[in-house]
Parts: C-alpha cells; structure tokens; sequence
C-alpha cells in the first residue's frame, strides 16, 4: 500500500514539474484607453526562440477607418515606437514592418496601415531564462483627426519554461510572410543634387516604392511625388531644414528602399551615385492613359469660344452643300489641317528643346509676328462673311476653281483646319494639361504622338462627320436663313480679330505702362516664403492676355462672390504672374510645378507650404477648400 501511495506521489510531483515547465507565454492582453476606444493593442510572446530571439507580436486593432503609420509615415504622422523603461535580460528588440499601404488625405500622403494590423517581434536575449520588459507603447493614430496615445505594457516570465502557443504561432507566421525580403546588395540609384531628385532603377520594374532610413535625419526626409515608368522611379526628395547631398552621405548614413515588382515585394539598401535625373511628369498614369487623356483635352478645344468662329464657319458651309461624297472630303481636309498643325507645332517644340529654349503652351502667341499674321487672317475671313467685299478672280480662274470643287482640291478646308488649331492654342482644356506637361517632358518620339494624338481628338468631330456623312440629314436644311447667321459668324470673327490686335497693341507696339488690379502683386517668386512665414495665405495666378480660359476663370470665379470677399481678406496676400509676354521667371516656376501652359493657379499657406495646385477650371468650392487647408 505505502509502494501505490508512493508511486502515485512520485506521478503527481513528475507531473507538476512537466506543467510547470511548460508554462504560457506572457501576454499584456488587450490594452484600450477609455479615452481612444477605437483603437486596441496586445503584445504577446509566441514561446518560440530561434537564434537566440524570442517571437512575438504587436497587434493593433483599428475602428471607424482610423490609421497607423508605417517606419517613415510619409507627410505626416508618427511611426508607433518603444520607449523601453527596464530589460532585464533583454539586449535588444527588433520591430519588422509589413508592406504598407499609402493613403491620400487634402493633397498629404501618408503611409501606414488601415483596419488590423499585425507587427511581428524579435527580442534578442542575453541568455536563456528569466526576463523583464518594462515599456511604453507611443501609438500615433489618424482619421480626419490625429491621436497620440501611450500603452504601458510589463512583461516578465522565464523563457527556459515556456510552450509554444501555436496560434500566436501561426499569427507570428502570416505577419512575418507580409515583411519584405531582405536582399543586402545594393540598388542602383542616382541623385541629383540641383534639382533634388532620387531616380532608382530595378530590373524588374518598380510598382510601388517606400523609402526609409535608421539614420535620425535622414528619416525626417520627405520623398514626395513618386513616378514610375519603364523600370525606374523618380522621387522629389526634401526635408524640413536643408536637403542633404545624397550622393556625399557617410558609411553609416544608410536610406533603404521597400520596392514592389512583379515578383514581391523586398527591402535593400540604396547605393546612391551623383549624376542628372531626368523629371518625369507629376503623373503615375501610363502611356495610354496619357494618350487617352490627349484625345479628350483635343476633343474639348471644340467647344472653346476661341475655336467657334472657325467652326461655325465649316457648319454653315456644311449645310450649304449638304453632298455627302462631297462633304466627306471637305471634313477629311479639314481634319488634315488641324491634325498636320499639331504634328507641326510638335516639332517646333523638339526643336526648341532641343536648342535648350524654354517651351510652353500657347508660346506662339507671345510673338508679335505670329499675332499679326492671325489679326491678318483673321481680319479677311470677318470682312468676307460681313460681305464687306468680295474677291473676284479673273473668268479663267474661277471656272478653273469651280471645276475643282467636287475634285479632291481642298485647299480652303485644309486652311481653316490650320487657323483652327492655331486659334485653339491660347485655351487650356481638362484633360489637356496633362498631356501637356507629360509630352514636354517625355522624349522627342512620345511628344510627336502625343501631338498628334491632340490633333486627332481635336479632329474627332470633323472625321465622324467624314466617316458617316448621312449625319447631314440631321441638320437643318439651307435656306433663308443663312443669310442671317453668315454675319453672326462674321461677328464672332471680327471680334477674335480684335481681341488679337489688342494683344498685339497692348504687349508688343505699346509700353508696358498698365498696373495689376488693386490688391494684386506682381510675381515674384520669394515673395512666396516670406508671406506664408508671415501666417499669410498666398494665391498665385500666372495668367496671359491670350488665354481665354484665364479669363473665363476670372470673370466667373476669382471677380465673383464668395471667392473675390475671401481674397480681399487681410489674411491673404495675391499674387499675378502675367505670361502674355515671354518671361523666364515665369516659365521656370511653371516647370518646377510640371505645368507648361496656362491657368495655373496655386495656393500657399503655414499649413501647405510646398503649394495646393488648383483644377485648370476653377470653381468657388475648388478655391476656397484650398485656402481653407493651406491656412
């Protein structure tokens, strides 16, 4: 009997020694504060060690579309951190960052993770056994509002006891396979110290790209702008104080990069050169996209007034003949015209690229010689309709002209296809200042066809009337009546002709003697930082007597209630850049912004101090959102 009692004690102390080895591995549980309930934390050991470095996770519960923020957070943010009170037995804890997401919030990108996320933990011990880890969580978490929230968590057990929990196991597995690979040799990059530009390169193509350093100040850098294309990424690099010379940083000044391709995603360091970085447009959209986006703004400059004298003119001839084979052959000439004049005007502009001149949109319109010619032009075809004279040709000629006209001979439709492209130059469209922008920094072949993808959609209705001239009967039938409407587009001609010969007049014949409307500065650009340092709000408008859509933007939203009583407040300060003539100044501040035409209108303020770019089409609610931010 004493044999059994024996044995069963020796069983029960056996059996107590094995479960009080296998313990569980601590865990501070969910911690929530009453203050910030949309948001929990739980740090939890795993009872895994491997290497010497015990697993565990941080896990962090979001509510309500409410984020955290990645290792760099981006524009704004504070990545989450450990501020360590006691280790006992604890060298050092490693924190491993899952592929992030970026979020956009009034023009601030941020990057970071949204919903639930999962951290995954290396705590490298001194030696097995006992521990303690006393810390504070520091936890910046941001809807259309931030919150800093601290978590005290006190941890301590002995890891020579422990059982593997094979859920926080398998969490610590899914949230490890997010981290991207490590790879330690070094990506291709080049930086260019002047224009403060970072171009990396990866074989495999570049479809998502974050940047982070464990350098102190190199992490405060901002990398803004992200554009890739063809296998290369290249980002506007700046930092609060003064951009360092990335190419010149010290042996243990590292920045890294977290590359996404078709293959994954992976984490490795930049080997960073000095060299030039050529500025690819402000624009993550592909080719396509942009050439889409080129048949749309070319479609658009049908309906701007400067093109509807032209057009109305082709309507009224188009009634007039109503000849189906006929006017299939006048549209195709005419489309001609306007799609030649793109492609024309595109290698004027690789010309003078190529020469090192400055390029815009609607530059043309800034020399006195092209001005006359279109006043000229412009000024016979208003005296022909009004029926103010009429060229007579000698018998030979007019029969010969009139034996031409079901022939192929469309010399007249040809020319107003030209003079309509010309008349449409000085008007930025939605759509169209994309295209712009991408064809003036994008290499001679993809700026022709973007050209001449402009000319095509500018083209598009004259070339559906050519394709399906039955569209005709859809017209009203001639009559009378034309009579009345010839003069109309006479009048709308001769007043293009004398809007055109007031620029000419005003900017080139006569000395530059008018001043801004009251209230209204003249640009200059270091004006810009001054102001915004003075708690000022800064509206700038670069503007040109030949833009029409300028002035479309000035009499219907900057002259006009509520944005005209919001500019005259005394918080603001405007300021007007005026392009009608060439100026330097001004066309560099519009390639720093990537725009090579007019409107641009952007807002400055303590709270956007790199600029809120305004729509090409303003609107009331567009102007004040951004004053709004920017203050």
């Amino acid at each position: 009997m004493k044999l059994r009692t024996l044995a069963v004690t020796a069983m029960m102390l056996l059996l107590s020694s094995a479960f009080a080895i296998a313990a569980e591995p601590p865990s501070s549980g969910w911690l929530q504060q009453q203050e910030h309930p949309d948001v929990k934390v739980r740090l939890a050991f795993t009872g895994q060690i491997k290497d010497g470095k015990a697993l565990a996770t941080l896990e962090v519960q979001l509510d309500n579309d409410w984020k955290t923020y990645w290792r760099a957070p981006g524009e704004g943010g504070v990545a989450p951190s450990f501020n360590h009170q006691q280790l006992e037995n604890i060298a050092a804890v490693e924190w491993l960052w899952p592929l992030p997401q970026t979020y956009s919030l009034q023009g601030l990108n941020t990057i970071g993770y949204q919903n639930n996320v999962v951290f995954p933990l290396l705590v490298e011990l001194n030696e097995q056994g006992a521990f303690n880890w006393q810390t504070t969580l520091t936890l910046s978490t941001c809807t259309t509002v931030c919150v800093l929230t601290e978590y005290q968590i006190n941890l301590s057990g002995d890891t020579s006891q422990w059982a593997v929990d094979s859920q926080r196991a398998e969490r610590f597995q899914i949230a490890r396979s997010r981290v991207p690979v490590q790879r330690n040799t070094p990506i291709e990059a080049v930086w260019d110290n002047d224009r403060q530009l970072l171009s990396v390169s990866s074989v495999q193509g570049i479809e998502q790209i974050y940047f982070y350093s464990d350098d102190a100040d190199l992490n405060e850098l901002t990398f803004a702008n992200t554009r890739t294309e063809s296998g290369e990424a290249i980002v506007e690099v700046d930092h609060w104080l003064e951009t360092p010379d990335l190419s010149g940083l010290e042996q243990d000044q590292v920045i890294a990069a977290v590359i996404v391709d078709e293959t994954g995603a992976f984490q490795a360091p930049l080997g960073i050169t000095a060299g030039a970085v050529n500025n690819l447009p402000t624009t993550v959209h592909s080719l396509p996209v942009i050439l889409l986006f080129a048949l749309l703004g070319g479609l658009i400059l049908n309906v701007m007034p400067c093109v509807l004298p032209v057009l109305g003119i082709k309507l009224r001839s188009l009634i007039q003949s109503q000849q189906q084979t006929h006017t299939r052959t006048k549209f195709l000439a005419s489309a001609a015209g306007i799609i030649s004049t793109f492609f024309a005007l595109g290698i004027v502009v690789a010309v003078m690229k190529l020469s090192g001149q400055s390029v815009g949109w609607g530059m043309q319109f800034q020399n006195p010689w092209f001005l006359g010619a279109l006043v000229l032009i412009t000024a016979v075809f208003s005296a022909n309709l009004l029926g103010l004279f009429e060229i007579r040709m000698p018998q030979g000629m007019s029969q010969k002209l009139a034996a031409q006209k079901t022939s192929d001979s469309h010399r007249g439709d040809f020319l107003q296809g030209v003079i309509a492209t010309l008349l449409a130059t000085p008007c930025t469209a939605p759509f169209l200042g994309t295209a712009v922008a991408f064809a003036m920094g994008a290499g001679i072949v993809v700026q022709l066809t973007l050209f001449v993808a402009l000319g095509v959609g500018m083209a598009l209705p004259w070339l559906l009337v050519a394709a399906k001239p039955s569209l005709v009967r859809f017209l009203p039938k001639p009559g009378r009546w034309l009579n009345w409407i010839k003069p109309v587009f006479g009048i709308m001609m001769g007043l293009t002709t004398l809007w055109l010969l007031s620029l000419l007049i005003i900017h080139h014949l006569a000395p530059a003697t008018a001043a801004p409307d009251p209230g209204w500065q003249t640009f200059e650009q270091e004006k810009i930082a001054a102001a915004v340092d003075d708690d000022q709000v800064v509206f700038v408008d670069v503007t040109a007597d030949w833009c029409l859509t300028c002035k479309a933007n000035k009499r219907a939203v900057i002259e006009q209630n509520p944005v005209a009583t919001r500019l005259a407040e005394a918080d603001m300060t405007l300021l007007q850049a005026d392009w009608t003539t060439p100026s330097d100044n001004i066309t560099d501040y519009l390639r720093q912004h990537n725009r090579y035409g007019v409107p641009f209108n952007i807002v400055y303020g303590p709270a956007a101090p790199e600029g809120i770019a305004l729509p090409v089409i303003l609107t009331d609610s567009a102007v004040l959102d951004a004053i709004e931010q920017a203050k």
